[in-house]
C-alpha cells in the first residue's frame, strides 16, 4: 500500500508537468503567430498534435496539427505539410472517420505531387486509394491504385505490387467487374507467391546455419566429455589411497565450519537489515529534497511564465487598439475612395462594358475614371484607367491627386486631346510634388481614350498612354491590336522632358472590343515566380471575344485566381472593358 501511495505521488506531479507542457507549447505557438512568426508558430503547434496524440487526446491533437498545417501552408513547406497532414489522417482513419481522413490524406497527395518524392507520391495514392474504397468510392480507388502501379513498376518492389494488385482486386470485385477483379487477384496471387518464396528461402539459409552451429557444438561437446572421463580413470586409485586420511580431516572441518557457517548467517542478517534501514531512509530523504527541488523550480517557473503572459498580453492588447485604429482609418479612407469612383452604370448605358477590380490592400492605387460631353448629337466619351505609384495607403493618397488632376483638366478647363491632357496632367504632378528639384520617383501610369459617337454609333477613337498600352480586337477579321503608349510616365524625375505624349488614331467599327489595364493582372506570379503574362492575358480574351462582357470578366477572374493559387497578390489589379455599339 505504501508504494502504491508513492507512485502515485510521483506520477501526479509527472501528469500535471505534461499538461503544464502543452499548454506552454500552445502559449508559445499563439505569442509567435501574434508576432507574425510563422515558422516557429507552426512548429509549436505541431509539437502540441504530437504532444496530445501521445496522451490520448485525438480531438485536440487534430485542432493542434490543423493549425500547423495552414500555416506550413502558408509558408509553401511541402515536407512539413505531408508530415502533419499524414498526422491528421492516421488519427482519423484511427477513429473510422473515413470522410476526413479521405480530405486529410488528399490534401498531402496534393502536396507530393508538388515535391516529385517518388516513395511520398506512392504512400499518399494508396493512402487516398484505401480511404475511397472505405467510402465505396471504387472508381477513384481504381484510379488511384493504377497510378501508384505505375511507381511501383517503376523500382519492382513485389511488396509494393502487392498493395497495389490487393486494392485493385478488392476494388473491381466490389464494383461487380469481375474480370478485371480475377485479373489483379491472379497478379497479387503471384506476386504473393514469389514475396513468400523469398521469405521461406531466407528462412531456410537461417534454420540450415543454426542446424550446422548445434552439431558443430555437440561434437565439441562429446569430445570434451570423453576427455574427461579418460583422466577420471587416471585419477581413481589415488583417491581411494588418500580417502580414508580425507575422511577423518573432513569430519574435523565439518564440524568447525558448521559453527562459522551460523555465526556467519547471524552477522550477514544483522547487517542486512541494517543496511536495509539505512537505505530506506536515505532514499526517502532523498526523494524528499529531489520533490521539494521541483516544486520550488515550478513555482518559479509559474511565476515568471506568469509574468511573461501578462506582458505578453498588454503588449498584444496595446497592438491591438493601435492596429484597430490604422485599419478604422483605413476603411474610411476605403469609403472615400469608392466615393471617388465613377458609376460604371453611367458607362454601361452606352456601351456594354465591366471593370474587374481587386486593390491589394484595403486601399489602391489603381483607379478608372471617365466622363461624358454632349453637344447636339454628338456624345464624347473620355475613358482613362490610371496605375499610381505604389499601392495601399500611399498609393490611395496619389490616386486621389490623379483623379483631381485629370477632373481639372478635362471638366473644368475642357482639353479634349488625350495627348494634351497627359501634359497637363505631367506639368502639374511635377510642380505640386516639386519633381523639378528632387530626383522623386512618384507619379503614375496611364492609358486614356477618346471615344467620339454621332447620333449613337461611333466614329472615332483616340488614345494616349503614358507606359500603358490600349487592347482593340476588331470583329469583322478578329485580330487584336496591342497600341503601345509613349514609353514615359506622369510625373517623376526624368533627365529629357522634350519628348510630348502623341495621339494615336484607331479604326473602329461597331461590336468591335477595347480593355485599358494596369500591369497588375500582367505581372502576378504563381507559386513558382512565373507571371501571369501578357501572352496569356491575350489567349483568354481571344478565346471568349464573342462572349458577353459579364462572361469576359468572369474568364478572367477564375484564370487570374487559378493562376495565384496561395501566392499573394503582388499590386493592384484593374480591368476595363467595353463594346462599341
Amino acid at each position: 500500500m505504501k508504494v502504491l501511495i508513492t507512485y502515485f505521488f510521483l506520477l501526479l506531479p509527472m501528469g500535471i508537468a505534461a499538461q503544464d507542457k502543452i499548454n506552454e507549447l500552445e502559449e508559445l505557438a499563439r505569442g509567435y503567430n501574434n508576432q507574425g512568426k510563422l515558422t516557429q508558430a507552426a512548429e509549436f503547434y505541431s509539437k502540441a498534435g504530437y504532444a496530445y496524440w501521445n496522451g490520448g487526446d485525438k480531438s485536440h491533437a487534430i485542432s493542434s496539427f490543423q493549425k500547423a498545417f495552414d500555416l506550413f501552408t502558408q509558408q509553401g513547406n511541402v515536407y512539413a505539410m505531408v508530415t502533419v497532414g499524414n498526422n491528421m489522417g492516421l488519427i482519423y482513419l484511427d477513429e473510422e472517420k473515413y470522410k476526413e481522413a479521405h480530405t486529410a490524406f488528399s490534401n498531402v497527395l496534393n502536396c507530393v505531387r508538388k515535391s516529385k518524392n517518388s516513395t511520398e507520391l506512392f504512400n499518399a495514392l494508396i493512402n487516398v486509394g484505401s480511404v475511397a474504397f472505405e467510402l465505396s468510392s471504387f472508381d477513384e480507388a481504381i484510379g488511384k491504385a493504377s497510378e501508384a502501379l505505375a511507381l511501383a513498376k517503376e523500382t519492382n518492389n513485389l511488396k509494393l505490387l502487392g498493395k497495389c494488385y490487393s486494392l485493385l482486386a478488392e476494388s473491381y470485385e466490389k464494383k461487380g467487374d469481375a474480370s478485371n477483379a480475377y485479373t489483379y487477384f491472379e497478379l497479387y496471387s503471384t506476386v504473393d507467391k514469389k514475396i513468400k518464396a523469398e521469405e521461406l528461402a531466407n528462412l531456410k539459409q537461417s534454420s540450415t546455419e543454426e542446424i550446422n552451429n548445434a552439431h558443430e557444438k555437440k561434437r565439441i561437446t562429446e569430445i570434451e566429455l570423453k576427455i574427461k572421463k579418460g583422466e577420471l580413470k587416471t585419477t581413481q586409485d589415488s583417491l581411494a589411497v588418500t580417502g580414508r586420511i580425507a575422511f577423518e580431516r573432513k569430519m574435523q572441518l565439518e564440524l568447525r565450519n558448521e559453527q562459522l557457517k551460523k555465526k556467519e548467517i547471524q552477522l550477514q542478517y544483522e547487517l542486512h537489515v541494517k543496511q536495509t534501514l539505512i537505505g530506506g531512509i536515505g532514499i526517502t530523504v532523498l526523494f524528499l529534497l529531489v520533490l521539494s527541488y521541483l516544486l520550488r523550480l515550478k513555482l518559479q517557473a509559474n511565476k515568471v511564465l506568469r509574468k511573461q503572459k501578462e506582458e505578453i498580453t498588454q503588449q498584444r492588447n496595446k497592438l491591438d487598439l493601435q492596429n484597430k485604429k490604422i485599419t478604422d482609418s483605413i476603411q474610411y479612407g476605403l469609403r472615400i475612395q469608392q466615393a471617388m469612383l465613377p458609376d460604371l452604370a453611367l458607362l454601361q448605358k452606352t456601351f456594354e462594358a465591366f471593370v474587374l477590380y481587386r486593390p491589394k490592400d484595403i486601399v489602391s492605387g489603381d483607379f478608372y475614371w471617365f466622363h461624358e460631353v454632349c453637344a447636339g448629337n454628338t456624345t464624347t466619351w473620355f475613358i482613362a484607367v490610371v496605375d499610381c505609384t505604389g499601392h495601399g495607403v500611399p498609393g490611395a493618397f496619389m490616386s486621389m491627386i490623379g483623379h483631381r488632376l485629370l477632373t481639372e483638366t478635362v471638366i473644368e478647363k475642357k482639353i479634349y486631346q488625350p495627348a494634351e491632357i497627359l501634359e497637363e496632367m505631367n506639368n502639374k504632378l511635377k510642380k505640386e510634388l516639386g519633381h523639378h528639384n528632387k530626383k522623386s520617383t512618384d507619379g503614375m501610369d496611364l492609358a486614356f481614350c477618346k471615344i467620339v459617337l454621332k447620333e449613337g454609333e461611333c466614329e472615332e477613337l483616340t488614345f494616349a498612354g503614358a507606359k500603358r498600352s490600349l487592347l482593340v480586337f476588331h470583329k469583322t477579321d478578329g485580330k487584336l491590336l496591342v497600341i503601345e503608349g509613349d514609353k514615359r510616365s506622369l510625373g517623376g524625375f526624368t533627365m529629357d522632358d522634350s519628348k510630348s505624349f502623341t495621339d494615336k488614331l484607331i479604326k473602329v467599327c461597331k461590336d468591335d472590343v477595347i480593355l485599358l489595364y494596369s500591369d497588375g493582372i500582367i505581372d502576378q506570379p504563381d507559386l513558382s515566380r512565373d507571371r501571369f503574362g501578357t501572352s496569356r492575358f491575350t489567349a483568354i480574351l481571344n478565346e471568349n471575344i464573342s462572349e458577353s462582357m459579364p462572361v469576359i470578366k468572369s474568364k478572367l477572374e477564375r484564370a487570374f485566381d487559378e493562376h495565384k493559387g496561395l501566392e499573394e497578390q503582388r499590386d493592384d489589379v484593374t480591368v476595363l472593358g467595353l463594346r462599341l455599339n
